[in-house]
């Protein structure tokens, strides 16, 4: 699964530079080229983010259901980058000043908040792991949260606002846990 999403996500990058080739890139400004720069980070840190906390995870036992519902998980996993990938493109279609084309907004905010609930679904079907202490179900549903509050809003707003808040809901999954782990574990090693 881990090389499918790979794969995946690199689709989801290639989509975005496809797109700013077609508009042309000396024709963009640089607020475009800075939400293009912002869409390649996005793909980043959804990397990062199965990686760290469910990426080569093996089910925590062989029953029907946990290899099934592992499998379904990385499914909708699957499906979700996609959507992710697909809605990147309007990072190429707005300035910082123009509101995020609706539609790709919308698939956007659908796709980050079922690949956390796909994440937290998989983290709960395998063997339990260090970081599982710190990327608690509470830090996935503040990203879900934020993600579907977003979608009301991206019409009324900037994409400048659109994406601060999209990005705070992805970028929260990693820094909040990260950050977190190096304190207790710091402190932890210290009193030890």
């Amino acid at each position: 699964f881990a090389l499918l999403l790979l794969i995946v996500l690199g689709e989801g990058f290639f989509k975005l530079v496809i797109t700013l080739s077609e508009k042309g890139i000396y024709k963009v400004d640089p607020s475009v080229l800075a939400n293009f720069m912002f869409g390649g980070i996005a793909v980043f840190v959804q990397c990062w983010i199965y990686f760290d906390f469910v990426g080569n995870g093996k089910p925590k036992n062989q029953h029907k259901w946990t290899l099934v519902s592992w499998w379904l998980a990385h499914l909708f996993l699957m499906l979700c980058a996609v959507m992710v990938g697909v809605a990147l493109a309007g990072e190429v279609k707005a300035g910082f000043w123009q509101p995020y084309p609706l539609k790709y907004g919308v698939i956007g905010c659908v796709g980050l908040a079922g690949y956390l609930l796909s994440l937290l679904w998989i983290q709960l079907m395998i063997e339990h792991r260090v970081a599982h202490r710190f990327a608690t179900a509470k830090v996935r549903m503040f990203g879900v949260i934020l993600a579907l509050v977003t979608i009301p809003i991206l019409p009324h707003v900037p994409s400048l606002i659109g994406n601060l808040l999209w990005g705070t809901a992805l970028i929260s999954q990693i820094a909040y846990p990260v950050t977190r782990a190096y304190f207790t574990l710091s402190n932890e090693e210290a009193n030890s």
